[in-house]
């Protein structure tokens, strides 16, 4: 049994919050439901949460100013970064939580339960759905990770990600509420390796001939490269017109007038003195042999590739025709959930390659009650503000495309690095970093 929603302390959904393009993070769970959420809008809290008194959570946690007595850092030497506690400004909005403040480190922290959780009502949802089985035959540890997990939506906009595990050992992956994944643990297909191993398994002593071929595909060696594709990607804008007040005979640059030989200029040591060199002042429009613009060719179509086709000599993997022996290690678990120990705490772990990763607040329940809840009155509104946020900029993005395509000059490296500083995360959604100021003064924008 979980505790009433109002007799824990009080908390809301983990915020990550990337000081930028706001990355994609696993969300809640139930049966036990962990829910972690990203955001960089107002912060909540219980009350704004419309809970019954029957509302149960195990687990809940808003990393306020008292977080350090409830949480560790792992003593593993793998994990050598440390969060650090963070506040958001007026502007910034969202609620205290964890930084991330060092590249290129594993982080991780964990907290215990009040009282261990039996698995088969849930277990903690990653990335990706990940099973430590232990065996019945020898009690070894293998760890099991779910095979074809939807992938994560690489956008800008929050979102919520759901794993609900239920006691017959079935399990739903849903995003923003809607399920992407579902399937049996005890599924041959689910999880890789299976959680009951195999009956045979391929006999190592019978290897794969060195003559066997395992391309399906290969490139048509009869193909041939069409006369005209090859064509340079940029070509004269034949449309363009020398400037007004371009001087052709002119040169760029003329030697000094105004330059005289110095004093201690000796001819015979030093050679023939020659006046250095200026701009031209009368090239005020532009000197020299004028060249029109160059322009993108609609023509161009890339580097050619000769189709693929299928492989005349493909015989197909070759554990399909390799000797299987008995696995001594096969066995039949119908209740997999039941071998992967109790559940006894709360953990982050991640691999950061850059800064600015912020860790809001975490919600482990009972059922989908308060998830669902908070999905519907947190989650949502701030979704919503984000999605027309997005689109705003999107648009703004296809608007200085537009314009740029339609410049007959090449685009100049100043005007790449102005498209690419409007477009944000857009175009890099995984590299971008905004700063906090300025981030903050977009949303503080949108909330007037």
């Amino acid at each position: 049994m979980g505790t009433p929603v109002g007799k824990l302390r009080p908390a809301g959904q983990l915020s990550v919050s990337h000081m930028g393009p706001l990355v994609p993070c696993p969300l809640d769970q139930s049966t036990l439901s962990l829910q972690y959420v990203r955001c960089a809008l107002p912060a909540f809290n219980l009350d704004e949460i419309d809970v019954d008194e029957h509302d149960e959570a195990y687990f809940l946690e808003l990393f306020d100013d008292s977080w350090t007595s409830r949480w560790q850092d792992s003593s593993h030497p793998k994990y050598n970064g440390k969060f650090h506690s963070w506040s958001p400004n007026k502007f910034w909005g969202g609620d205290d939580g964890l930084r991330a403040n060092t590249r290129h480190r594993f982080y991780g922290i964990g907290s215990l339960l009040d009282e261990p959780l039996d698995p088969s009502k849930g277990f903690v949802f990653q990335v990706h759905l990940i099973l430590r089985h232990q065996s019945p035959l020898d009690g070894s540890i293998v760890e099991k990770h779910h095979k074809n997990h939807a992938q994560g939506m690489f956008d800008k906009i929050v979102h919520v990600y759901t794993l609900r595990v239920f006691p017959n050992n079935s399990f739903e992956v849903l995003y923003d509420g809607n399920v992407q994944k579902n399937g049996t643990f005890t599924d041959d297909d689910t999880m890789e390796p299976p959680i009951s191993p195999p009956v045979e398994i391929p006999d190592p002593s019978d290897p794969q001939p060195k003559d066997w071929v395992t391309e399906e595909e290969i490139a048509d060696p009869d193909a041939k490269e069409p006369a005209d594709w090859s064509v340079p990607e940029w070509i004269p804008d034949q449309d363009a017109k020398m400037p007004s007040g371009w001087l052709e005979n002119e040169p760029k640059m003329i030697r000094d007038p105004a330059a005289s030989k110095p004093d201690e200029w000796d001819d015979r040591e030093d050679g023939a003195w020659e006046a250095p060199k200026i701009k031209n002042p009368k090239c005020k429009v532009g000197c020299g042999k004028w060249s029109p613009p160059m322009k993108k060719n609609s023509k161009f179509k890339g580097k050619w590739e000769p189709p693929m086709i299928p492989n005349p000599a493909y015989k197909g993997p070759w554990v399909n025709f390799q000797k299987h022996m008995k696995n001594e290690a096969h066995f039949v678990d119908n209740e997999p959930l039941k071998h992967i120990g109790l559940i006894g705490g709360v953990a982050l772990e991640f691999w950061s390659t850059d800064t600015g990763y912020i860790f809001d607040s975490i919600v482990l329940a009972a059922d989908d009650d308060v998830p669902r809840k908070m999905r519907e009155q947190i989650w949502k509104p701030k979704y919503d503000l984000e999605y027309d946020r997005q689109e705003k900029q999107q648009r703004k993005l296809a608007a200085e495309k537009s314009r740029i395509n339609k410049s007959s000059e090449v685009p100049s490296q100043a005007g790449e690095n102005s498209l690419r500083a409007d477009a944000v995360a857009e175009t890099t959604p995984d590299t971008m970093i905004i700063s906090k100021k300025d981030k903050s003064k977009t949303l503080a924008q949108e909330a007037k």
